[in-house]
């Protein structure tokens, strides 16, 4: 992405919808820090509650490979 390229910061990206949604946990599969979840409940079409987000998180990193 061309932001991405210009800045000295790491930059997150990630679709939006439904369709989007797996953008979400690729996106910290390849290293970004966090991910947007709603706390009670979900606040975007693709966002997921908390409780799902923290469950994909947790297995992620089970699966990543150092």
């Amino acid at each position: 992405m061309r932001i991405q390229g210009n800045s000295k910061l790491p930059v997150i990206s990630f679709a939006m919808g439904r369709r989007g949604s797996v953008t979400r946990y690729i996106a910290l599969a390849l290293g970004s820090p966090w991910m947007y979840a709603g706390v009670f409940r979900r606040t975007a079409q693709g966002q997921p509650d908390l409780k799902t987000a923290v469950s994909w998180a947790r297995e992620l990193r089970r699966l990543e490979v150092k």
